[in-house]
């Protein structure tokens, strides 16, 4: 009954049962839990009634549940003031980090008989005496106190008075952990707190305080076990807020303390290794709902540390050929492992035109328009030689929207539509009044490749000099000269164009001079300046609309005619990259490659005309000019004629210049081979000259020259168009004299100094019945044929016989290729079929005819060709028939007596070469 009514008032505290006090003769326990909560009163302090106390459950030992009051006891010392709370908490940091190295280890080793380890003292750990129960703290070394506590009597005990994830969860809730209350580092965002302790839910080791720290307290002392850390929630991935808040306060102190000066040394290499745990914190919130909410809390924020300094993730780039603080950078190798992060979060795998032209705008702000230092213009260039790069596939102003801005002369940033370059420097004073001209450092090809204007295109399009035309592919263009065979028909594509234009003389130069590249229109064009193949139509100029339809796809018309057998301008590209015409006022040129006249990021095909009548062109750029023989003193007026140059290509050329040389010659030698002939069927052409314009010489050197006297250039065509329209005369019922044309035609050769003249006795058929209804055929409308074909006999060469062949040319009226086993050349107004090369008929074999396809253009072709060869068949029978009248009686011919004996030689030759 006594023991009752003891338990009844023990200590004062009646609502507490006896299990929770503990023996106050237990030393380490006093230095754990509050005295006034946890103990007897002193009243009750004496050895006797101790021991009934302990006998009655008064407690000893301390497990997970005394474990708790130590920390309750914490909790109520800080509430209290007591500034000795902060040691407390550190001890029983100290207690549990050595409790969790047994219970870890036990766990590991599956040690489990169904009890529960605890937390134990010793019977050693008794004090006699009443002054044990006293501890004064003034008297303890705080330095080496926590350290020399004893846990090794503490472990081993077993109890069961609560589950341990009980435990943990409670201690988890409760302030006892130590914290501390400056940072270690200055510039380190910190959680301000006037409290010595805090609940381990809103704390953190100091290892992760490059993580937390300006969100979380963090613990003052050593947590050396996982196995705590893990029971205490430190090991679990702080919330997005948490970690987003951080980065954001790092960010903004570190530009405050950078502003300031007050940056202390060794901080930013702590910041170095710290911040890679933060970003591999953040970088597992990807793929995960709440990622988005980082995104917006980063938004606008310069959160990318870059090792001296924090940027926004908009100048940042993985590669960037342009580095320059504070505009632009590069990601550094260390923040390679967070590539996924860094860029989900906006910093780009390269700059594009958008982030050049924003950091452009964003210097031309800081600088107020004031000149940009010499740090600041190299750094513009190297943007500006960025922005070009970016712009190989995309015209610059199609591909942003942003203007471009470009340092001025005096390096003031200007749109660069306000800029031109001065690729005109030798244009008078006057011409460059008002105009703002690009800074030395940007070149002409770098400010080309940017859209800027150059001071010689911006004077044109002033002036409204210039119109761009149209100009057909490379690509096609090369599908046709394919077609039409190799380069060796270039120089007679070039004299049936002269024809079908009424053209008087044809003047072929190959001129092998350099000529100065200064004054052009444009500077690019000054790789054409060298040798070239030029082509003089002396006596015709071409309008605007006549040059242009000679870029369409054949068959071109022109004045009337039909060019049927070459490809006009377009064979020019047999040996030129790009081609120039001047005709009619207008200077052209065209330019299939794209190789200059395209837009800087472009290859497209390109053509421009520029406008000559009332302008000075001519003059202001002379050196364009030049090679194209204006204002110079030659034997043709450039006003009415039409000047073609073809600068010699680096593919003509790719062996050397002697090489491009050869390749003209084979070409030329090929026209002279049959430049006699060649005169023989022409309708207004009465000259060809090929002459050489060598370096040095004031003029070109005339090297050949063929022509036919205006007296005998009627009967090279008989029958005007009217006359064969009219002719109905049918060959079933009988001849006529007037279906039937026989003459003679000289042609004078020059050539070395010496002259020759050729004799040609030409015979001319005008067909008729079927020959001339095809030719009224609507299907042959497109054609402008005429029903006219024959044979000519090269008779003599200055009253000499010539030597006779039996095999001869095909001309229509120019030479095809192969040949005809007759001893005269065969004249007519044949289409021509063109595979890869120039034929009567498509298909030169029996095998390849009878595989090929039908083709009903190539039908047509061919009918008309072998209608057209009984006109040939008529002449070559009525010129036989002649010479055998000439032989017989010589009195009795219409050819005159000079030309009948030389018929008469020429036919013995032809006879003796049958013999043989």
């Amino acid at each position: 009954m006594w023991q009752l009514m003891l338990v009844q008032w023990v200590g004062g505290h009646g609502t507490h049962a006896m299990r929770r006090l503990y023996d106050p003769r237990v030393l380490e326990l006093q230095k754990m839990l509050h005295r006034e909560v946890f103990f007897p009163s002193d009243r009750f302090s004496d050895p006797e009634t101790l021991e009934i106390l302990v006998s009655l459950g008064l407690r000893k030992t301390l497990g997970f549940s005394g474990l708790l009051d130590c920390a309750r006891s914490i909790s109520l010392w800080h509430d209290s003031g007591d500034s000795e709370t902060h040691y407390y908490g550190k001890q029983l940091l100290f207690c549990l980090d050595s409790l969790a190295l047994k219970l870890s280890t036990e766990e590991g080793a599956g040690n489990g008989d169904g009890s529960e380890d605890t937390l134990l003292l010793d019977e050693n750990s008794v004090v006699s005496g009443s002054n044990s129960m006293d501890v004064d703290s003034s008297t303890r070394d705080k330095n080496n106190y926590i350290e020399d506590f004893d846990t090794s009597s503490v472990v081993g005990v077993r109890i069961d008075d609560k589950p341990e994830e009980e435990f943990w969860s409670e201690m988890k809730s409760i302030a006892w952990c130590p914290v501390s209350s400056e940072p270690p580092l200055k510039g380190l965002p910190w959680l301000k707190s006037v409290n010595q302790v805090a609940p381990p839910t809103i704390v953190r080791p100091k290892t992760q305080m490059w993580m937390v720290s300006c969100s979380m307290h963090m613990l003052d002392g050593e947590c050396c076990s996982s196995y705590l850390q893990h029971k205490l929630g430190w090991v679990d991935r702080p919330a997005i807020d948490v970690l987003s808040t951080q980065l954001i306060e790092l960010s903004k102190v570190y530009d405050q303390l950078k502003l300031h000066s007050f940056v202390e040394p060794g901080f930013d290499a702590a910041l170095q290794k710290g911040i890679p745990s933060l970003y591999s914190k953040l970088q597992e919130y990807i793929g995960t709902e709440v990622f988005m909410v980082l995104k917006s809390a980063l938004n606008g924020v310069s959160w990318v540390w870059i090792g001296d300094d924090f940027v926004s993730p908009s100048a940042l780039a993985f590669d960037s050929p342009v580095k320059f603080s504070p505009y632009l950078y590069v990601v550094p190798s260390e923040l390679s492992e967070f590539r996924v992060l860094l860029l989900e979060l906006g910093v780009r795998l390269s700059f594009d035109i958008w982030d050049y032209s924003n950091v452009l705008q964003r210097l031309q702000n800081d600088v107020k328009g004031f000149p940009l230092s010499t740090d600041q213009l190299s750094f513009v260039h190297c943007v500006l030689e960025a922005v070009a790069d970016c712009c190989l596939d995309n015209p610059l102003f199609e591909a942003s929207e942003t203007p471009v801005l470009i340092p001025d002369s005096s390096g003031v940033l200007m749109l660069a539509r306000d800029v031109v370059y001065n690729d005109a420097p030798w244009m008078e004073s006057h011409t460059l009044a008002g105009k703002h001209f690009a800074h030395p450092s940007i070149s002409n090809d770098l400010a080309n490749r940017l859209g800027v204007r150059s001071l010689r295109c911006l004077s044109l399009v002033d002036e409204e000099m210039t119109k761009d035309l149209p100009c057909m592919d490379y690509s096609r263009i090369n599908d046709l000269m394919v077609l039409y065979g190799n380069s060796d028909f270039l120089l007679f594509d070039l004299l049936e164009l002269a024809d079908c234009c009424k053209a008087t003389k044809l003047h072929l130069i190959i001129d092998k001079r350099e000529h100065p590249c200064q004054s052009l229109l444009q500077h690019n064009l000054g790789e054409f300046q060298g040798p070239a193949l030029v082509a003089i139509l002396e006596g015709v100029s071409l309008s605007r609309e006549e040059v242009c339809s000679l870029q369409l796809l054949p068959p071109w018309k022109l004045r009337g005619d039909t060019l049927n057998y070459g490809l006009g301008l377009l064979s020019c590209y047999f040996v030129c990259d790009l081609l120039s015409v001047i005709s009619g006022g207008n200077f052209y040129l065209f330019d299939p490659h794209g190789l200059v006249l395209a837009l800087p990021s472009a290859s497209a095909p390109a053509a421009k005309m520029f406008s000559l009548i009332g302008t000075n062109l001519t003059q202001r750029f002379s050196d364009q000019f030049s090679p194209m023989m204006i204002g110079q003193n030659m034997s043709w007026s450039s006003s009415d004629s039409t000047i073609i140059r073809m600068p010699l290509s680096p593919e003509c050329m790719k062996d050397g210049f002697e090489s491009g040389l050869k390749r003209i010659k084979q070409i030329t030698d090929r026209f002279l081979e049959h430049a006699s002939r060649a005169l023989l069927f022409l309708k207004s052409i009465l000259q060809v000259s090929l002459s050489t314009w060598d370096k040095g010489n004031p003029q070109p050197c005339q090297d050949y020259s063929v022509f036919v006297e205006s007296s005998s250039a009627n009967m090279r065509n008989p029958f005007p168009e009217k006359k064969w329209r009219k002719f109905q005369i049918s060959r079933l019922f009988g001849s006529s004299s007037a279906a039937i044309k026989l003459h003679i035609i000289d042609v004078n050769i020059f050539q070395g100094g010496t002259k020759v003249v050729d004799q040609w006795l030409v015979a001319l058929s005008l067909g008729s019945g079927q020959t001339r209804n095809m030719a009224l055929d609507r299907r042959y409308l497109a054609h402008n044929l005429t029903p006219v074909a024959g044979v000519a006999a090269h008779i003599s060469r200055d009253g000499h016989p010539t030597d006779v062949y039996l095999t001869s040319s095909i001309m229509s009226p120019l030479p095809l290729s192969g040949a005809v086993d007759i001893p005269v050349t065969v004249f007519g107004c044949f289409l021509v079929c063109h595979n890869r090369g120039r034929f009567l008929f498509k298909h030169q074999d029996r095998q390849a005819l009878v595989v090929a396809q039908p083709d009903p253009g190539n039908h047509l072709i061919e009918a008309w060709n072998r209608e057209l060869m009984a006109c040939v068949r008529d002449s070559y029978i009525e010129m036989i028939l002649e010479i055998q009248k000439i032989r017989r009686d010589p009195l009795s011919s219409a050819i005159e007596s000079n030309a009948a004996y030389a018929i008469s030689l020429w036919r013995s030759n032809l006879f003796l070469l049958a013999e043989d």
